[in-house]
């Protein structure tokens, strides 16, 4: 088990909440918000932040209401070093629709953001039209997967998250 590293220090320095600085009901996640109409609320993957959805957002901006959220203790939200599940991530979601006055949408979401995608729609199915998993499944991970995030923590531990980054970005496939 690897404690003392925040979600949010694989991605950005920042100051690190006590349990007693969890989010409260009336905060929301930092977000994209643009356009009108019917919401479509986009959740990214590990180790990314609501901007790999802008071009969607761009694109989709002239016929709906499209929200790109920033998990919690990732992109542009305060670290968490709680330990934080899907479940709590989906209630975070909730909290912020409600606050936006969000009463039901569609749901996109990428890798871990399919995972919370999937608790929110546990949660919440009335808040929902519908569900999309983009690279992401409905089953739980293997014991191989299990190990890639975990030599993923490893690597971030060691190496920081911009080597994890740049990694990302130019060699997709490469193994830590």
């Amino acid at each position: 088990m690897h404690t003392g590293v925040s979600i949010n220090s694989f991605l950005m320095n920042s100051t690190t909440l006590s349990a007693s600085d969890k989010m409260t009901t009336s905060e929301n996640l930092a977000m994209i918000d643009q356009g009108s109409g019917e919401a479509i609320v986009f959740l990214h993957g590990y180790p990314m932040n609501k901007s790999i959805w802008q071009h969607f957002a761009n694109e989709l901006q002239d016929s709906y209401r499209v929200i790109c959220l920033d998990l919690p203790g990732f992109g542009e939200n305060p670290a968490i070093e709680l330990p934080l599940t899907v479940g709590d991530m989906a209630e975070a979601v909730s909290k912020t629709l409600d606050n936006l006055g969000i009463e039901k949408c569609v749901m996109v979401g990428h890798s871990l953001g399919g995972y919370v995608a999937l608790g929110f729609g546990e949660k919440y199915p009335n808040k929902l039209n519908g569900l999309v998993m983009f690279h992401s499944t409905a089953f739980a991970d293997s014991q191989e997967k299990k190990q890639g995030r975990n030599k993923s923590i490893d690597f971030v531990e060691r190496y920081g998250v911009s080597e994890l980054s740049l990694i990302h970005i130019s060699e997709p496939t490469r193994p830590y």
